[in-house]
């Protein structure tokens, strides 16, 4: 049964089915749904199978069926309010302290624009927006200390600002160089509600607010003349990101106070060229804990292949 899931997930991100407009426009594989750069990242993938000995998974992975509906309410302004369902699978035992989880729920997200957003364009046209993501979600979580099922329901907020020579939670291009930069700023709060767990102390709800910060300094390949392709394709991408969580109220016995989470990663686009980045190979470094995802505190490098729809 894993291994399908795996092949599935696999079949579906290298069968580029533009035709299928349901396919195109609806489903999506990334690396998880609850904020706005969980959205844009890549699920990533390295399985071993061994005949005899034990197997060795890195999954962190989801698909999401989502609906959205624009609403362009004068020239200037406008409005996007999307739903979706989603499942993730974190799988990590590979790690000094494994990572298991599932998780499936549904998401809301509203943004608020204050320019014409065209869909169909290939550059970005709204100058400002504000956004909400909204998720609920059920996790099972199967690791040492936190066997248990939980509740959990997030929000956040992102704001998108272009400035004449300043842009937050979007790309800047640097002239005709090809050198691209993102800075994105977020806020939000988590709830958890456990449940049912083998270790009593951990069974109670948790309140968090949370903040992150994104930097990623890019390189995007200008197209040739020939090419009908009007837009360049990316070569690499070196991306860090810090995310703390702040206990707000804990109900359990065991608390939590402060967790932070950093991760930097680097990643090379070898068939950019041909078929976009939906394809991609990495090599990540990870500190800290990630309770909404199962991941214990620790350290770690990781290489992995990468896809996403």
């Amino acid at each position: 049964m894993k291994k399908l899931i795996i092949h599935i997930l696999l079949i579906s991100s290298l069968n580029c089915v533009g035709q299928n407009q349901f396919w195109k426009n609806n489903i999506s594989i990334r690396r998880s749904f609850e904020t706005q750069d969980d959205k844009s990242k890549p699920a990533s993938l390295f399985v071993n199978w061994p005949k005899e000995n034990k197997s060795y998974y890195l999954i962190n992975a989801g698909i999401s069926l989502s609906f959205d509906k624009v609403t362009h309410l004068d020239n200037n302004n406008s409005q996007r309010l999307g739903s979706s369902i989603f499942y993730v699978r974190n799988r990590n035992n590979q790690i000094d302290k494994v990572q298991n989880t599932h998780k499936a729920g549904i998401a809301l997200d509203f943004k608020r624009g204050w320019a014409r957003i065209d869909t169909t364009a290939q550059s970005h046209a709204t100058r400002s927006y504000v956004k909400f993501s909204v998720t609920g979600q059920y996790l099972k979580t199967k690791i040492p200390k936190d066997t248990s099922n939980s509740f959990a329901s997030s929000i956040y907020f992102t704001w998108l600002r272009k400035w004449q020579r300043f842009v937050l939670n979007d790309y800047i291009d640097f002239g005709n160089s090809g050198i691209q930069l993102f800075l994105g700023p977020s806020v939000g709060l988590e709830y958890q509600q456990k449940y049912n767990a083998k270790n009593d102390s951990i069974n109670g709800g948790t309140a968090r607010f949370c903040y992150a910060g994104v930097l990623k300094l890019g390189y995007k390949q200008k197209p040739s003349p020939e090419r009908k392709r009007k837009l360049g394709y990316r070569v690499a991408e070196l991306s860090f990101k810090y995310t703390s969580r702040n206990e707000l109220a804990n109900s359990s016995l065991l608390k939590e106070g402060i967790t932070n989470l950093f991760v930097a990663d680097f990643s090379i686009f070898p068939f950019a060229k041909s078929i976009q980045d939906n394809l991609s190979i990495g090599i990540s470094y990870s500190k800290g804990e990630d309770p909404f995802a199962g991941l214990q505190k620790q350290q770690f490098w990781q290489l992995a292949f990468k896809f996403k729809k």
